[in-house]
């Protein structure tokens, strides 16, 4: 490796405005996390979290994915499993394959033919 090239990838990348830069992260079906996910932008999960999400945009739990634990999230997508508790200031819905077990507080709900929930509900004021 040439010099170039050294100074080429220990430089820094300046974005124009990174503060407004919306975020997206993606939690691959073979992934397993134990501890707390943050952020300010859309959160998908394929893999496994044990523990606490929180975010003022979107959460996405697909078909694999498996949630033990706190959500909240302005709207969230229920293809897999959720266990704990889910906190939505948007809107929450569950899809076909959907399934939740534990306490649920929403502002909107949509429950599709064949979502499993169990627990207890309660609308936001």
């Amino acid at each position: 490796m040439n010099s170039s090239d050294k100074d080429r990838l220990s430089g820094s990348f300046n974005y124009p405005d990174a503060d407004n830069i919306e975020s997206e992260s993606y939690i691959g079906k073979s992934v397993k996390i134990k501890g707390n996910l943050t952020s300010s932008g859309k959160i998908i999960i394929s893999g496994k979290i044990t523990g606490n999400i929180s975010t003022n945009g979107e959460t996405v739990i697909e078909k694999q994915g498996n949630v033990r634990g706190k959500i909240e999230s302005k709207f969230i997508d229920v293809y897999g499993s959720i266990n704990g508790t889910v906190k939505s200031d948007g809107k929450i819905i569950f899809h076909s394959n959907g399934n939740f077990k534990g306490d649920l507080e929403y502002k909107v709900i949509i429950v599709k033919e064949g979502a499993v929930i169990n627990g207890t509900a309660n609308k936001n004021k």
